[in-house]
Order: C-alpha cells, then structure tokens, then sequence
C-alpha cells in the first residue's frame, strides 16, 4: 500500500510540473569572438556570428531546458613564421560555419516579468563550410567526401543571461574540444602547426525572441 501511495505522489507530481511547464520557439542570433593557438605562430581574436532556433521549455522553481538549431561561425586571425625553412607565414584567416545543436540548463529567479538566470551548456556541430588562407604560397587541403570525424565539434558553455517578456540576452564562454577541423596536406611544419594547438574558444552574445 505504501508503494503505490508513493508511486501515484511522484505520478501527481510529474503530471503537475508537465502541466506547469512552458514551451516557447523562437529565433536567436548574435555576435562571436573566437580565438586558438597555434605552434609558432601568434593568434589574435575574430569576429563572428551565429543564427538559428531556439526551443525553450519553462519548468518550475525558476529552472528551463534550452536547445535549438544554430548556424554557428568560429574562427581566429594568425601571424607569424614556421620554425623551418619549408614554409612561412603571413596573414592567415581560419573560418568555420557549424550547424550547431546546444542543449543547455537554465536556473535563475522568477520575477514575473523577468527572469535572470545562469545557464551551462554542452554542444554538438558539424562543419558545413570553411574558409582559410594559403601557408607559404600553398592552399590548405581541408574537408574530403569521408572527413566525417574532422568535421564535428563538440563542448560546453557556461554564462547568464535574462529574460524579459518574450525576449532573452545571455552571454556565455565556450570551449570546443576535439580536433580543430581536419588534418591538413602542405609542408611539414606548416602541418604540425595546425595539428599541435588548442581549439576554438571564445564569446558569445545572443538575443531571441519568443513567439
């Protein structure tokens, strides 16, 4: 008798949060500012975007659950020089676009016309497009027909933001982690230059709206 009181309070339970729970989609997009490292060679911050969907189920005490569908750009400005005779470098602009799927945790206070809130994430992408300059004269191989593991990223975010009505700010820091694209065919320092580094991180600042 006592499980199954239990079991029918955790079923009332469940009904209630459901029936509290709010579900809103919407549009978002921003600015990013991502950056990396590479051997050698000094790298400096560059300027983004992303766009897309987003889905948001609103749940009790202030917590929701977030996700959607973005078109995500990340990428970074190098200068510098190759430690061999091989190759050198000048200006080279790294640009990825993912189509990225995020799934983040929100919990903040519920004050009725607003809501502020913190926020953590983990996400998946897939390259869909590159563009990257020439290393000593010689243009990068990037993506062939079966690079399907050096196109996916994946990370986490952490951050604030707020809502307001039916629209949201927030702001996060991400990490990708992984491979930084996929292996590359020029000289062998300029190679290992790309193969020996850390990967995208950086800033991201959205606005959505809510329909």
């Amino acid at each position: 008798m006592t499980k199954k009181l239990l079991v029918a309070a955790l079923l009332l339970a469940f009904t209630g949060m459901v029936a509290s729970a709010q579900l809103r989609f919407g549009v978002t997009g921003g600015f990013t500012s991502s950056s990396t490292s590479l051997k050698n060679i000094k790298t400096s911050k560059a300027s983004f975007y992303h766009a897309g969907l987003a889905l948001q189920l609103g749940l009790p005490s202030g917590f929701a659950v977030q996700t959607g569908l973005l078109y995500q750009v990340k990428g970074t400005k190098a200068k510098g020089a190759l430690s061999d005779s091989q190759a050198t470098v000048g200006n080279i602009d790294v640009k990825y676009g993912y189509l990225e799927l995020p799934l983040e945790l929100q919990w903040g206070l519920d004050l009725i016309l607003l809501r502020p809130y913190a926020l953590v994430q983990g996400f998946l992408g897939y390259a869909v497009n590159e563009k990257v300059g020439e290393l000593a004269g010689k243009a990068i191989t990037h993506f062939g027909d079966s690079d399907f593991k050096s196109k996916l990223e994946y990370g986490y975010a952490v951050g604030f933001g707020i809502d307001i009505m039916k629209f949201q700010l927030a702001a996060k820091y991400f990490k990708n982690l992984g491979n930084l694209g996929p292996d590359v065919t020029v000289t062998s320092a300029a190679g290992q230059a790309i193969k020996n580094k850390d990967n995208f991180d950086g800033l991201a600042i959205s606005l959505t709206v809510f329909f």
